[in-house]
């Protein structure tokens, strides 16, 4: 005769069993555009950098020319007037940058401070400047800076949660201006100084024919 009390050792387990792996949360986290917090991928923080740039440059270009219109103003008065709107409204755009650094710190693993280090050593580039110029070698330190914009990020989750979430399209075409921006900005620099000597060659030769 069985006995009913002891258990079936070859019965299936009735007990509800969790999990062997433990529960790895999201995927990717959000992005936190206005937080220190999270992790920002070197394609965003670009693209980021790209827009704040652009978009100041264009308000401050509307303000400046609206507040020298309404005084009655033109020429160098409207360009000084641009100039003072894109001076204050770099100050919370330089916020965004500094937060979306830190960010981008914490996609490669490490803390916000490192980005202190670049931050510092353009301090001291323009403070050896003023005191009558730098070694020619301290030039080579604002790269350091490029590690932000060139260094991939953690592949996966690191101490600073997942990885950030995947690129936009948008995101992709506002990190591909910044080759032209460089190609824009080399040019001219080339072309500009050529012109302004142009135009001087130009007018010490329209005094001479003045001349009887």
């Amino acid at each position: 005769m069985s006995n009913s009390s002891h258990p079936n050792p070859f019965a299936p387990p009735r007990a509800a069993v969790a999990d062997v792996f433990p529960d790895e949360g999201e995927a990717f986290q959000p992005v936190k555009i206005f937080s220190a917090k999270g992790r920002m991928g070197r394609l965003r923080y670009i693209a980021y950098i790209i827009a704040g740039n652009l978009l100041t440059g264009f308000i401050s270009g509307i303000l400046g020319f609206v507040i020298a219109m309404a005084g009655g103003k033109t020429g160098a008065v409207a360009v000084n007037s641009i100039v003072i709107m894109s001076w204050i409204l770099n100050v919370p755009v330089m916020i965004l940058y500094i937060l979306w650094g830190i960010q981008r710190s914490h996609d490669m693993n490490w803390s916000g401070w490192t980005l202190l280090l670049p931050i510092i050593l353009t301090v001291l580039i323009y403070a050896a400047i003023l005191n009558g110029g730098p070694p020619p070698l301290i030039f080579i330190i604002p790269l350091i800076g490029l590690i932000w914009l060139l260094r991939p990020g953690s592949p996966g989750p690191n101490r600073f949660g997942p990885p950030p979430p995947p690129n936009s399209t948008g995101v992709k075409i506002l990190a591909g201006i910044m080759p032209l921006i460089f190609i824009i900005g080399i040019v001219a620099a080339i072309a500009i100084p050529a012109y302004q000597q142009y135009q001087a060659r130009a007018a010490a030769q329209a005094l001479q024919q003045q001349k009887p």
